[in-house]
């Protein structure tokens, strides 16, 4: 991944506590599936375990 293309990863994952909750899973799942590195596999680990 890019250095842009993982800076508007991270500002997706960062804006999801702002869309409709009904809309947050959805889209994260979706973010989750597009994370091809190990730190942003770990990253979404965390998130989901954490916060989802």
């Amino acid at each position: 991944m890019e250095r842009k293309d993982l800076r508007d990863y991270v500002r997706k994952l960062l804006v999801l506590p702002f869309v409709p909750s009904s809309q947050i899973e959805p889209l994260f799942r979706n973010l989750a599936q597009r994370a091809n590195t190990e730190p942003l596999r770990k990253l979404v680990n965390y998130i989901d375990s954490t916060w989802i």
